[in-house]
């Protein structure tokens, strides 16, 4: 109650109206909430404060997303009031699958790629080298076996191009 009529102190009859005035409380600001998601988080934290929010809080969660990327917001309403707390989660980036490099030396050049698409490893280069052993079969692999790598990892086989032809020398 922020005024009478009559004022306080007033003596009143009985049956004698009294009229109130009520606070509707403090003036309260607000602002036009931005949508963050998919923005990076610094920038994110940018617009929310350009916006007129000062209280912004970050937590970095698992997520499919790239690293530092905005993936919830408490508030999306249209207009928030900017002394509200205001909660970004941002993704701690792509979890990659490792897996332990198993042994492919002396295996046939496309056995060697099939067993290791078959673990997951996707950046697989050869490459033909001299060598005496058999025609197409891996002499060198880039990363040893029992090695745990990520599947996105490069691994360069290098294969034979096969024994060189002799000839007999002729008399």
């Amino acid at each position: 109650v922020t005024r009478t009529d009559p004022e306080q102190g007033t003596v009143l009859t009985l049956g004698q109206t009294v009229y109130l005035w009520i606070s509707s409380g403090p003036d309260i600001e607000t602002a036009k909430m931005p949508n963050v998601l998919g923005h990076d988080v610094e920038m994110a934290i940018t617009l929310l404060k350009a916006a007129g929010f000062t209280d912004i809080s970050t937590e970095e969660v698992e997520s499919d997303k790239a690293k530092g990327v905005v993936v919830s917001q408490s508030e999306e309403k249209n207009t928030v009031d900017v002394t509200s707390t205001i909660y970004l989660e941002y993704s701690a980036g792509k979890k990659v699958a490792t897996v332990a490099m198993p042994s492919v030396m002396g295996q046939n050049l496309s056995t060697a790629i099939g067993v290791l698409k078959a673990n997951g490893f996707t950046n697989i280069k050869y490459e033909a080298v001299e060598s005496n052993e058999a025609k197409d079969s891996v002499v060198k692999q880039s990363v040893p076996e029992g090695f745990v790598i990520e599947v996105t990892a490069e691994i360069t086989l290098e294969y034979s191009k096969g024994p060189k032809e002799t000839t007999a020398p002729t008399t």
